[in-house]
């Protein structure tokens, strides 16, 4: 268990994790496409501006590949390696859901993860 004292250090954290380690990276994919709306899997595509699953100009390429995942049960090296570098910038958004979740608390001006 961790602790941390601001919700910038979470993020931070967590982009180091989901960009170095593979099945973190894997994992965050996952994650947010599961905050895609039904009609935005359906579409592979970003309909409806809530805060949360991907952006635009992310939506086809990260939809497919959670899409494999989810059909052939892996990605390649390759593909994790080609979307690292994308999956940054949904640490904040992965922070929010797991605090949401209860994974992470807050316990006075830290928070525990």
């Amino acid at each position: 268990m961790a602790n941390y004292t601001s919700f910038e250090a979470l993020v931070s954290k967590m982009k180091v994790q989901i960009t170095t380690k593979n099945d973190q990276t894997v994992k965050a994919l996952l994650r947010i496409y599961a905050n895609q709306t039904h009609d935005e899997k359906q579409n592979e595509d970003t309909i409806h501006r809530n805060n949360v699953g991907f952006i635009p100009q992310d939506a086809k390429m990260l939809s497919s590949m959670a899409n494999f995942k989810i059909k052939n049960g892996f990605l390649t090296e390759k593909q994790i390696k080609l979307i690292q570098p994308m999956i940054a910038k949904y640490a904040g958004q992965l922070v929010r859901c797991a605090i949401e979740e209860g994974k992470i608390r807050k316990v006075g001006n830290n928070y525990i993860y």
